[in-house]
């Protein structure tokens, strides 16, 4: 009888465990999160930065779908040198060197079937070196007083020696696949968010992972045929597990554990009590 009552609490356990474990999870408005920052096809190497902090998902609502996510600013200073691939629209550079520092971002959508996305604007500065050495260059800032540009949306505006001119196009960010006409033609990058075991219906959940893009159309005209050049900014966002969940965890582990011994006692002393009766 021990042993059949002890096989029913642990078969009940197990998933009461699970759920209250996930639960716990589900219900906290903290979450940690590590994050890669990429700026694609401006060049090669693509300059890349990764942080690690701590977003506000759902609000106070919690759950496992993911419907809001707020995500702090600061946390990553990204400076590279770029050299242009050589293409058949190689753009009128001879490099370009990069610095910025992805703001806070705010996302919302994500609910029922629509697609999460929002504004994370992207503060910093890019150099256009018109020759070697950057002898010559220009300076295009990605924002403009916070209120357009790169992760916002609008047209930035710099001029090129005699009329020419470099233009940067931003939009906001969404987690679906981002497409620019280029010179060379459509060009795409892709934007998802999915759960553990790329599972659906459950990114807010540890190991969950959201990554929106956003576009940036940078044109150059006035020095030889007008250019078109897409360049994707991608933010690559891993939700973690917190402390508290593993704490959980364990201690849900745990008492598996010792029920599955006091199992295995109870059967083993069971025969030498039938044998002493």
């Amino acid at each position: 009888m021990e042993t059949s009552m002890t096989r029913l609490s642990l078969a009940c356990t197990v998933p009461l465990l699970l759920a209250a474990t996930l639960a716990f999870r589900a219900g906290a408005e903290p979450t940690l999160f590590e994050a890669t920052f990429s700026l694609k096809n401006f060049g090669t190497p693509d300059p890349v930065g990764t942080a690690t902090g701590v977003a506000t998902v759902n609000g106070s609502g919690g759950g496992a779908h993911l419907s809001t996510l707020a995500l702090p600013g600061g946390l990553v200073t990204i400076q590279s040198t770029i050299l242009p691939t050589t293409t058949t629209t190689t753009p009128p550079f001879s490099q370009v060197i990069v610095s910025m520092t992805p703001g806070a971002g705010s996302f919302t959508g994500g609910a029922g079937t629509g697609v999460i996305g929002g504004v994370l604007p992207v503060p910093g500065n890019v150099r256009v070196c018109l020759f070697l050495a950057c002898a010559f260059f220009v300076d295009v800032p990605f924002t403009q007083n916070g209120t357009r540009g790169v992760g916002i949306g609008g047209t930035i505006m710099a001029p090129l020696p005699a009329t020419g001119t470099i233009t940067l196009v931003g939009a906001p960010w969404a987690a679906a696949t981002a497409t620019i006409n280029g010179t060379a033609g459509p060009v795409t990058s892709p934007g998802f968010a999915h759960g553990p075991a790329s599972l659906t219906s459950s990114t807010a959940q540890p190991s969950g992972v959201l990554q929106p893009v956003t576009p940036v159309q940078v044109g150059f005209s006035g020095v030889g045929p007008p250019l078109v050049l897409p360049v994707f900014g991608t933010l690559n966002v891993h939700f973690l597990p917190e402390p508290g969940w593993f704490a959980g965890l364990s201690a849900g582990a745990a008492l598996v554990a010792g029920l599955g011994w006091r199992r295995r006692h109870s059967s083993r002393a069971s025969p030498r009590r039938s044998a002493g009766t």
